[in-house]
């Protein structure tokens, strides 16, 4: 079993690698009126700068926020593996580049991004020692609507925002704290993010010295699962039913354990491009399902399965002990099963 340790996987030699504070909430809550006050008055944080498609702002400076690039540079930065993750949000690109992080990370800086939830969620799953999930939220969702309607923005593009909150708002719980933007008291929220800044940094020495003790905490354990797809049938084992599901390995980003799988399985190279992008399950009753079976009895250890369909461009003959079957036929769980409409939707 691949198990990532959350809390001590820190040695004494490495107790300083940089912690990367990452926002993640649903648009128009402050999250960067809240960052970049913070930034302004925290000693040694930087903001992580993301790669994205969309226009630069007035306030804004290339290489401190954003990468602002194309859209042909962005899909070439997709292809090369440049990119730890990448999500499309209001109909714009956004990425996290691999390099930036990493050096942070190995140099022992600390820093600090607003980035989309599930962008949020691969970071976590790539670095677990080192990512810190702040989810700021609205007082109220009346409050947020109102806020966003005083923006400068199209109907349309309003629309897309709120739409796009029902969506964030179930990844609260999963995130390490929770901040409250409440009306009018933006100071309040700024300090309760320094307060977190400190509280990890100091929580990074106690985890070395944890560490050192051999004293244990809790843990994460990560896993990958597949499902080809052509027209709108599945390919899954058939007895009893199981989707193409593996172990996450060391350094691997998810994708391309998706990708592996699906090389070892059905000897064929696969395409990222027909990778669709991963629905995230983290919760025992779903993952305990018939398609998706827990892989630990340890009720201290988080499972957490980043699910992918493939789209394959020929119908491929079925191996033994699997079987296509018309995705209606196959009682998915309801997060697959909306991610499955929705990506045969657009294929």
């Amino acid at each position: 079993m691949n198990t990532i340790e959350v809390s001590n996987n820190v040695t004494t030699a490495s107790k300083n690698r940089g912690l990367l504070f990452i926002l993640v909430g649903p648009s128009g809550v402050g999250k960067n009126t809240i960052m970049n006050a913070v930034l302004a008055r925290t000693d040694d944080l930087t903001q992580l700068p993301t790669a994205t498609t969309r226009g630069i702002r007035d306030d804004e400076q290339e290489g401190r926020e954003h990468l602002f690039v194309s859209r042909e540079r962005f899909t070439e930065m997709i292809h090369d593996g440049d990119l730890i993750e990448w999500q499309v949000v209001h109909d714009q690109l956004y990425g996290v580049p691999r390099t930036v992080v990493d050096t942070a990370v190995a140099a022992g800086r600390d820093m600090i991004a607003d980035i989309e939830v599930l962008g949020a969620l691969h970071l976590r799953a790539v670095y677990p020692d080192n990512v810190i999930l702040v989810f700021v939220a609205p007082p109220t969702i009346d409050l947020l609507r109102d806020r966003l309607k005083k923006r400068e923005e199209s109907p349309q593009e309003i629309n897309k925002r709120l739409l796009r909150v029902e969506f964030e708002m179930p990844y609260a719980p999963l995130c390490d704290y929770l901040i409250v933007n409440e009306e009018n008291n933006i100071e309040a929220a700024i300090g309760k993010l320094r307060s977190i800044i400190i509280a990890e940094r100091s929580r990074r020495d106690v985890i070395a010295l944890r560490a050192e003790r051999g004293i244990l905490g809790e843990e994460m354990s990560f896993r990958i699962s597949v499902i080809p797809v052509f027209g709108g049938d599945v390919l899954i084992s058939a007895t009893p039913p199981r989707l193409l599901t593996g172990e996450l390995q060391d350094g691997e980003l998810p994708f391309e354990g998706a990708l592996r799988l699906l090389r070892r399985e059905f000897a064929f190279e696969p395409n990222r491009s027909n990778l669709s992008h991963s629905t995230i399950l983290i919760s025992d009753d779903v993952l305990e399902s018939e398609l998706v079976s827990s892989h630990t009895d340890d009720e201290t250890v988080v499972p957490v399965n980043f699910i992918y369909l493939y789209h394959l461009t020929d119908r491929i003959p079925s191996p033994e002990n699997w079987r296509w079957f018309a995705h209606e036929e196959i009682n998915f769980p309801d997060a697959i099963r909306q991610s499955f409409v929705v990506s045969v939707s657009e294929s």
